[in-house]
Parts: structure tokens; C-alpha cells; sequence
């Protein structure tokens, strides 16, 4: 390496990528240092938008960006960068717009860095930027009722004592949590690590604030850390807490 490539790279300050609108904080602490939902990547059409500061660096103001500088965003250890773009005259000043194409990011943490290429030759990579993102959503959701209840419904006796409604899905993870909608109420509530049964029981109290109703919804919408929420299909409870049971007279011999 030549004296003027050496003081480059000592010299020169890369940023990191920036991701508008990703998750902060992510779980565990220090796994990464944010979260990429999937409507920032799968759902934006032209991909995932990656923001890179012009580079300057701190201490010879002679290194600044420069028309005909390259840029390209590299993905983990792939060798190929998934895409780039050269600076035209007129954007040596401005925040260079990079799009992620769909399918470059695995499941897990990612690491994202770009790569400046001078003019001149000399090259130089940023900080890394290191996102979490889920490549599979929940799937196959299903509100287990006990039988008794998809039988008899939920009256008085039985809310008092409790019924547990149980939870099941594929693709869960660490940090999930459920918001189960049941009747005119809500309930929220974290999903245990695998392989922990996910189950829930609820009381008079929430019946009641579920409301009586012989056809009430029963959902859950499944959310990650990240974001990202798959909604299950709708079962139906038959809630008669405040309904009189009409018992048959006693017969008479």
C-alpha cells in the first residue's frame, strides 16, 4: 500500500448505513442495532432504502466526496454488492439514496456496509450496520377453545372458575407477544420461549368486559419485535353471563 492509500485509510470516516424506520431497540441487548421490518423491505417495491451520509473525514478536509465517486452496499460476506451508484456532479453534497433488492437479506442479523471507491482508485469500507430481520411471518394460526365452552358457551360458573383458550402458530419466536380479541375486549400478553405451551386464562372480570353476546369474535393477532403482525381466523363464543338458565319444571308424580 502506497503512502497516500495509507493516510486514507487511517484518515478517511465512513458512517454507517442508515435505516429510516427500522425497530429500536432489538432483543437480546447488543444482538444488533435495530430491526427491519418486513413493510420497510418486502413490502416497498423498489426494496429496502438505505441513506449513506457524504463522506467526509475529521481531520483533512481535502477527503470529501468528489463527482465520479463510487458507492456500493455490500450484504453480509457476499462478495457481489447488491447495488450502488456512481456520484454525478451537483451530489457531492447530498445523502446518497441506495435501494436493497428483495431477497439479499437472511433470516437473523444481517450486516450491511457500503464501499467507497475514489476516483483516483483508493478504496475503503464503512462501519457496519448490523439488522435483525425475520424472513418467515407466523403461519397456520389456530384459537384452541375448550370444549366445553365451543359446547355450552361461557356462563357465570364457568368464568369464575376460569377457561384457558390456547394459542398455536408456526415460525414463533423469541419476543413474540399476542393481542387476543375476544367480544368488545382485548387482551395483550407475551408468548413464552418454545417449547412452553401458549395458553390463556381469563376470568369473569374480562367476560364481562367482553360483553354478552351469543356470537362474540374471538381473534389473536400475532406480533414479532419487529413489528411485523399475522392475524388468525375468526372462532365464535357463545358469552352468557348476565342470561338466566330456564331450567325444565320438576315433574310431578
Amino acid at each position: 500500500m502506497d503512502i497516500q492509500s495509507s493516510i486514507f485509510n487511517e484518515l478517511f470516516v465512513l458512517y454507517p448505513v442508515i435505516i429510516r424506520g427500522w425497530v429500536t431497540p432489538v432483543k437480546p441487548q447488543g444482538i444488533a442495532q435495530g430491526g427491519i421490518p418486513k413493510v420497510l423491505y418486502d413490502g416497498e417495491t423498489q426494496g429496502l432504502e438505505c441513506l449513506i451520509d457524504p463522506w467526509t473525514e475529521m481531520q483533512l478536509a481535502s477527503w470529501t466526496m468528489a463527482a465520479d465517486d463510487r458507492v456500493d452496499l455490500y450484504v453480509n460476506d457476499n462478495p457481489t454488492p447488491a447495488t450502488g451508484k456512481t456520484v454525478a456532479p451537483g451530489e457531492e453534497q447530498q445523502r446518497v439514496r441506495l435501494y436493497l433488492p428483495h431477497g439479499w437479506l437472511n433470516q437473523g442479523v444481517n450486516r450491511l456496509y457500503y464501499k467507497v471507491t475514489r476516483v483516483g482508485g483508493n478504496d475503503e469500507s464503512s462501519r457496519d450496520t448490523l439488522a435483525l430481520y425475520h424472513l418467515r411471518l407466523p403461519e397456520s394460526l389456530d384459537l384452541i377453545i375448550p370444549p366445553e365452552v365451543v359446547r355450552e358457551g361461557v356462563g357465570p360458573e364457568l368464568a369464575a372458575r376460569g377457561v384457558t383458550f390456547a394459542f398455536t402458530y408456526t415460525n414463533r419466536r423469541h419476543f413474540d407477544s399476542i393481542v387476543f380479541a375476544l367480544g368488545d375486549t382485548t387482551v395483550r400478553f407475551d408468548v413464552p420461549d418454545a417449547p412452553a405451551p401458549v395458553n390463556l386464562t381469563l376470568f369473569t372480570d374480562t367476560f364481562q368486559r367482553a360483553g354478552d353476546n351469543p356470537n362474540a369474535v374471538a381473534e389473536f393477532r400475532v406480533f414479532d419485535q419487529l413489528g411485523n403482525a399475522v392475524m388468525s381466523g375468526e372462532k365464535r363464543v357463545d358469552i352468557h353471563l348476565g342470561r338466566l338458565s330456564l331450567l325444565a319444571p320438576p315433574s310431578v308424580a
